[in-house]
Parts: C-alpha cells; structure tokens; sequence
C-alpha cells in the first residue's frame, strides 16, 4: 500500500512537471507576449539590453568595446547579411537629433520616412560598418532610439529590416559583459 502510494505521488509530480514545461513552452519567456513570432522565427535575446524578432537559426559574429562615452556592440548575421549596432550612452539621452545629426552628410546618406520608421540609406559605397575583423557595405539602417539606448539595424533588404525592427523591445536592465 505505501509502495503504491509512493508510485502515485511520483506520477502526479511528472505530470505537474510535464504540463508546466509545456505551459512554459507555449507561452514564451514572457518578452515576446506582445510579440506575434511568426513560424521558423524565434525572440532573440541580445545581451539582456534588448530583444528582437530573428530566425530560428540567426548565429551571431558578436564585437563590443566600452568607451568614456558607453557600450557599443555589434552582431553580424553572415548568412542573413545584416548587422545590429547597439549603443548605451547617457550621450544619447534624449537627444532627439541624433540621426541627423550622425548622418547629415547629403552626398553620403538620404534620411526618410517610411511606414513609420528613420530609414537611412547609405548613397556612398565607400560608407561602411564594421563586421569583426572586416567592413561591410549596408544600403540601408533603421535606428531605433530610446532614452539612452540606440539600435541601428543595418541591411540590404529594407522590408526585411522593418519586420525586425518593428519586434525591438529595449530592456531596461544593466547590458554590460
């Protein structure tokens, strides 16, 4: 009788267990709740500063180094071909002219509106962001700014870039290594 006890305990305990993992499984980490994740796309964690919509199979070449001005990394997506440069700066908080101010050059950049979003477009090939060890060439970037935080998503494929860019949610945790 005890024996069997013991049999019966442990099964409800599997099963709490099982139908926890996969509530758990189902629902998410709790960042992409207000996020529709289409199939085969996955909520990436980027260093706790930020979460963004990518591919199930996105690897990143992740670069960072900190400065007297803030934190600043990358993630390069080779296979995909973009990069997200991510700065923390209390420089940047609130300065509500940043972009036009990073970009004023005319013969170089060409700065619109576009369903919402900053479009950069990159005119000026010899214009590039750093990749690791090599630079790239990007014909467009969508800056996402808040508070002290900035996120520059830079592709070739703007549609794209706007999916993702539309998915950032800024964290308001520490994001230093």
């Amino acid at each position: 009788m005890d024996r069997n006890k013991m049999i019966i305990i442990g099964l409800i305990v599997v099963i709490v267990a099982l139908i926890a993992g996969i509530a758990l499984m189902l629902t998410g980490n709790g960042n992409s709740s207000d996020v529709q994740v289409p199939e085969g796309m996955q909520v990436y964690d980027f260093d706790s500063a930020f979460t963004m919509v990518v591919k199930d199979d996105a690897k990143f070449l992740k670069t960072w180094d900190s400065s007297s001005l803030g934190t600043h990394k990358k993630y390069f997506n080779k296979k995909d071909d973009y990069v997200i440069a991510y700065y923390e700066s209390d420089v940047f908080n609130n300065l509500d002219n940043l972009i036009s101010f990073t970009f004023n050059d005319t013969k170089k950049y060409n700065i619109t509106e576009d369903e919402g979003f900053t479009v950069v477009k990159t005119l000026d090939k010899n214009e590039k962001v750093s990749v690791g060890n090599s630079e790239k060439y990007f014909k467009y970037g969508i800056p996402i700014i808040e508070g002290n935080k900035y996120i520059m998503v830079w592709g070739n494929n703007l549609d794209s870039l706007k999916e993702m860019a539309s998915t950032v949610k800024i964290n308001g945790g520490n994001s230093d290594e």
